[in-house]
């Protein structure tokens, strides 16, 4: 069965920018979007130590640029990795929405792939992810259940991003008019994955869902205000299993235990899949340049055991060493500074 591994990548331009909390400054500047590039060449990266038999894809409006001496393009080419030039159509309005304001593009990919029957199975991810293994269990599981869905199980009285789990109940049965009969799961927003035929059905609905929330923003009544709230509606619509994708992935905070949050675990090591949203400046910048360098741990340590302890100490999934300390406040300094001068 076909299938393709793919991340995304959307370049605001000064007119559309919006605020993202673990990266500082304008989402319209280079010193921005070079964070989320190197990300990308570390998600396919550390993918492709472990098969190259998928098809790769990277999702993007801009054309890629040159980082730190590497020619984007030119290493997705040498990689074969297809770059589909594909415009941001799904797009809240500025002024009704201050962060993540291009996460609907996922909608957009939806609706592409929905048309292009050579992308069959698609395991779409943030570029935030790195790989421990091989993605073929994860295409085995959503050849089963049609889609997988990454569960979190926040109280439902908890406030995430201006929902509760409650809430958003209420939003799917005036959105969809009918009874939930449960209280609906928070699903997060950093996976896609589904079968050829599961695309085709959540591509139509997803078309009607989005037209109702941008009638629902124009009245001031609630709405989708980020992608997890929207797939979140969806899964619960068409009843697809909840949590089947939590074991092979999980959304880890890697702050150090004097300064932030945490939620590591010994078990992580067994995953397939991190989400790593708080080392988009700091463990993936160091990893990029392994990855730059074909003599590096990244690329000499074999896969396995090895290779996730070099992960986990690369991003903190361990204590970070008192140096990775160091250098990672070197960066949230110089990061200030930057936007403080407007760069």
């Amino acid at each position: 069965m076909r299938s393709t591994v793919a991340t995304w990548l959307i370049a605001d331009d000064a007119g559309s920018e919006s605020i993202f909390p673990q990266v500082p400054g304008r989402s319209s500047s280079r010193r921005f979007q070079e964070v989320y590039w190197r990300c990308v060449i570390v998600f396919f990266a550390s993918c492709q130590r472990h098969t190259t038999l998928a098809n790769y894809i990277l999702f993007t409006n801009v054309e890629p640029p040159t980082i730190e001496g590497l020619n984007i393009s030119s290493w997705l080419e040498k990689h074969s990795i297809r770059i589909v030039n594909l415009q941001i159509s799904h797009r809240l309005p500025k002024r009704r929405c201050s962060s993540w304001g291009n996460q609907f593009y996922l909608l957009d990919i939806v609706k592409y792939a929905a048309n292009t029957e050579s992308i069959g199975t698609l395991l779409l991810f943030d570029s935030d992810c790195f790989w421990l293994g091989s993605p073929d269990l994860m295409i085995e599981s959503v050849e089963r259940y049609g889609v997988l869905t990454y569960a979190l199980w926040y109280d439902e009285n908890q406030i995430v991003n201006g929902f509760s789990r409650r809430t958003l109940t209420e939003l799917y049965e005036r959105f969809f008019g009918e009874q939930a009969g449960c209280t609906l799961t928070y699903s997060g927003g950093e996976i896609f994955a589904a079968s050829g035929d599961a695309i085709q059905e959540l591509a139509q609905e997803c078309a009607m869902l989005w037209k109702k929330n941008l009638e629902a923003m124009h009245r001031n009544e609630s709405w989708c205000q980020e992608e997890a709230q929207f797939l979140s509606l969806l899964y619960h619509r068409h009843r697809y299993e909840i949590g089947t994708a939590n074991q092979f992935l999980k959304r880890i905070w890697t702050a150090p235990g004097f300064s932030g949050f945490r939620n590591t675990s010994a078990g992580d090591r067994d995953l397939l899949v991190w989400h790593l949203p708080a080392e988009k400046r700091f463990g993936f910048r160091d990893m990029f340049r392994e990855v730059c360098d074909e003599r590096s741990d990244f690329w000499t340590i074999p896969v396995g055991r090895g290779f996730v302890d070099h992960a986990a100490s690369t991003f903190g999934i361990e204590q970070k060493r008192w140096n990775r300390r160091v250098r990672d406040n070197a960066v949230r300094i110089k990061d200030k500074l930057s936007t403080k001068a407007g760069i």
